[in-house]
């Protein structure tokens, strides 16, 4: 992978966004870069200790160097970004002008239950061939993900995250991580809260998996659920989900068992009730068939 050397950012390059551990600039030739914020910088948001970000700047040193071949879906460095001395700052990667992020495609109105078939579809494509090619998602949500309407293709950002080999990602998100690989804890605050207890696997791809397709097809993952006493947390700990009793939904959501297609309601229902895995999901959870209450 070729490696370019910069001494600071160009005046030319445009700021486009950003998060807790990098800023994405758009470089003007068709290509963005993402540069990696000091570990010690103070624009960290994401409440990342200064240990936990100095980790994270070593592993990206060796870590970019050696990423697989993951499926074209995946958007990976092309190549990497290096200060004068040697130390990678981040990479380059194409632009992708051409693809809605995916919470804005399945939140429209105008987006059919075709359409979300095809997203799942997609989905599911996605998943095997990152598995095949020996990797995990690990944090695996909608938000990296994006879909080109026209050509009706997913794309996935932040591939750099990507766990394969010795590294292994430590980032996860509530609500789309198995709770099989959580601890939880009262924190300073008294308040429980989550931590990994263990590597992400392509087991806990395929429950995000499930998450993901709860998200395109109702707008929320199964534990966004208003109950009395328990915050998300509490949720995720205690297995209250959309399929208990008793707890309040979003206004503007539909009724699940009317949109979400009944394999996937299945495998849903079996993962998050009653805790059954399947690793890998069987193809047939792309049946598009919906269950059909029989009027009396």
């Amino acid at each position: 992978m070729d490696i370019i050397t910069i001494n600071s950012i160009p005046r030319d390059w445009e700021l486009i966004g950003g998060g807790s551990e990098a800023d994405i600039y758009d470089v003007g030739d068709g290509r963005v870069a993402k540069i990696y914020k000091d570990w010690d910088s103070p624009g960290y948001a994401g409440g990342f200790s200064p240990d936990t970000m100095k980790d994270k700047f070593w592993e990206i040193q060796f870590k970019l160097l050696d990423m697989p071949d993951l499926p074209s879906e995946v958007i990976v460095p092309e190549s990497l970004i290096a200060a004068p001395r040697g130390s990678v700052l981040g990479y380059f990667m194409p632009k992708i002008d051409d693809a809605v992020p995916l919470d804005k495609v399945y939140n429209d109105e105008n987006c059919d239950a075709t359409e979300k078939n095809l997203i799942v579809k997609a989905l599911y494509r996605l998943l095997t061939a990152v598995h095949d090619c020996g990797a995990v998602i690990g944090d695996f949500v909608a938000r990296d993900l994006a879909w080109n309407i026209s050509t009706k293709s997913l794309v996935m950002y932040d591939g750099d995250s990507i766990s394969f080999g010795e590294w292994k990602s430590g980032a996860f998100s509530l609500g789309s991580v198995d709770p099989n690989f959580l601890q939880f804890r009262t924190n300073n605050n008294g308040k429980e809260e989550a931590i990994l207890d263990r590597p992400l696997t392509k087991e806990s791809d395929w429950f995000a998996f499930l998450t993901i397709c709860c998200r395109v097809y109702i707008g929320i993952d199964p534990y966004e659920v208003a109950h009395p006493k328990y915050d998300k947390t509490l949720c995720v700990k205690h297995g209250v989900s959309i399929f208990t009793k008793g707890v309040t939904f979003p206004d503007s959501m539909p009724d699940f068992k009317s949109v979400i297609p009944l394999a996937l309601l299945r495998e849903m229902f079996l993962a998050i009730v009653n805790g059954e895995r399947k690793t890998p999901l069987p193809e047939s959870v792309l049946n598009p068939g919906i269950y059909k209450k029989e009027e009396k």
